[in-house]
């Protein structure tokens, strides 16, 4: 249907937070042409095609969970205080982290470019005697169509990973205001900047920041506790007083972008442009990759140990307010980052797979989920 083809991956309530004085325009920065156009429209910016299907029901969906987004986010900049702990905002705007993070068509490009991964390396662990198999595989890409639907789904069944992550909202007082993008959801790991092969941003990860614009004044930054200490231990709100401070979280989504940055009318030419330029500098980011490795072979089996493989993330951040508690571990010889809880993980693995063979509901899942188990000073300390 002609009303469905218009499909957007990044909401235009969101957009709408920086957009021009009529809230309908917004001003696009588009990095490969470098070209800014100021007041385009928000009706037109992220979206694509049938993005989640011809028949509009993934759209749907979609548009009735961003209706309780909204109002988290809403609730945000409207009083410029971080939601309650563990309240309905709270874990709403954590869905939001997730599935955001999830839908965008650079999240929907990289997905697609994991299965063909991870497929390719099944085959040739089980057709590893057959040349015309594996010679074939570098000539076709595997995928499935409903891959962007998969993402979704795994990313919102994912969420509680991130319901231990603290909080703060970051207040922007300077001239220079916050940005976004068409891939907003920023994450990055200060405690292990520099480490090399290894993913340092998976939802789970020890160190894990994510940066989440909400306005031009405001960023709502989740981060792990016991990596970081960040403004002052009796408040929620931290005051970002530097211009270059505001401009390094902008950096973020510079280069974390697809296609476009979008800007406020406050935004300056310069700075967007020097910030892409500063981001495209540090090269195209690279495509996740597996190493595998026979352990073990007899005449009828073989061992095979996979280690996904992830490229150093080049941007370091110098955010006096964001302090590391202690010093950065030697990974040497590390093949995964620890994770932050690991026996929350396992609670919802087992979870997640006793959902998916149809154990329990869906609603049982949200029952089993919703309060995170207090991680005491011991735990904390190892």
């Amino acid at each position: 249907m002609a009303e469905n083809k218009r499909q957007h991956y990044v909401p235009q309530f969101y957009l709408r937070n920086f957009g021009d004085t009529d809230r309908a325009t917004v001003g696009v920065f588009n990095i490969a042409s470098g070209r800014l156009i100021r007041g385009a429209g928000v009706k037109t910016q992220a979206c694509g095609s049938y993005f989640y299907g011809r028949d509009g029901l993934v759209e749907r969906q979609v548009g009735h969970l961003e209706t309780q987004m909204s109002q988290a986010i809403a609730n945000v900049v409207r009083t410029s205080l971080p939601p309650k702990l563990q309240g309905h905002d709270h874990f709403k705007l954590v869905y939001f982290m997730m599935l955001q993070g999830a839908r965008t068509a650079r999240a929907k490009a990289e997905f697609e470019g994991r299965l063909d991964m991870v497929a390719k390396s099944f085959l040739r662990q089980q057709h590893e005697a057959r040349p015309e198999v594996l010679s074939a595989l570098g000539k076709v890409k595997i995928t499935q169509e409903d891959a962007i639907v998969r993402a979704m789904n795994m990313a919102l069944v994912g969420a509680p990973a991130a319901y231990d992550l603290a909080y703060k909202l970051l207040v922007n007082e300077t001239e220079v205001p916050f940005i976004t993008s068409d891939h907003p959801i920023a994450r990055h790991n200060q405690l292990f900047e520099g480490v090399t092969d290894l993913s340092t941003v998976a939802i789970g990860l020890a160190g894990l920041q994510v940066f989440i614009p909400l306005s031009p004044r405001l960023v709502l930054l989740f981060y792990d506790d016991y990596a970081y200490s960040v403004g002052a231990a009796a408040s929620r709100l931290v005051r970002v007083h530097r211009p270059d401070h505001v401009r390094q979280i902008n950096l973020l989504q510079c280069y974390d972008a697809g296609e476009n940055i979008f800007l406020p009318s406050t935004a300056s030419d310069a700075d967007v442009r020097a910030l892409a330029a500063e981001a495209a500098s540090w090269g195209p980011r690279g495509g996740e990759w597996i190493d595998e490795t026979v352990v073990e072979r007899t005449e009828t089996q073989k061992r095979v140990r996979t280690v996904y493989r992830a490229p150093t993330r080049p941007t370091r951040l110098t955010l006096p307010f964001v302090r590391l508690r202690g010093p950065r571990p030697d990974t040497a010889g590390w093949e995964q980052l620890p994770m932050r809880f690991p026996e929350w993980m396992d609670h919802l693995h087992q979870l997640s797979v006793a959902l998916d063979k149809g154990r329990i509901t869906e609603m049982e899942y949200q029952r089993a989920t919703a309060k995170i188990p207090y991680r005491t000073k011991a735990q904390r300390r190892a």
